[in-house]
């Protein structure tokens, strides 16, 4: 009795476990699906330093991004 009691039981951990990794891997995949469907949407080629976007120019009571030169752009290092 006991001995079929331990067996449904590592029967239900092994199942557990193999759902858990599933469960973990289809995660990081969605994971990275987001984090590259976010990266791709980010125009990281044209962000302008005076974009009312960057925290630095979210002051209300600052004009032309804080007197920064619009012409110049971020530039981001890959």
């Amino acid at each position: 009795k006991e001995i079929n009691r331990a067996r449904q039981l590592m029967s239900g951990i092994a199942n557990y476990q193999e759902r858990s990794r599933a469960l973990r891997e289809e995660g990081s995949q969605l994971l990275a699906s987001w984090n590259e469907l976010i990266g791709a949407s980010i125009p990281t080629e044209t962000l302008r330093a005076d974009s009312p976007t960057l925290p630095a120019n979210q002051d209300s009571g600052r004009t032309n991004g804080g007197n920064l030169d619009t012409i110049h752009s971020i530039e981001i290092d890959r």
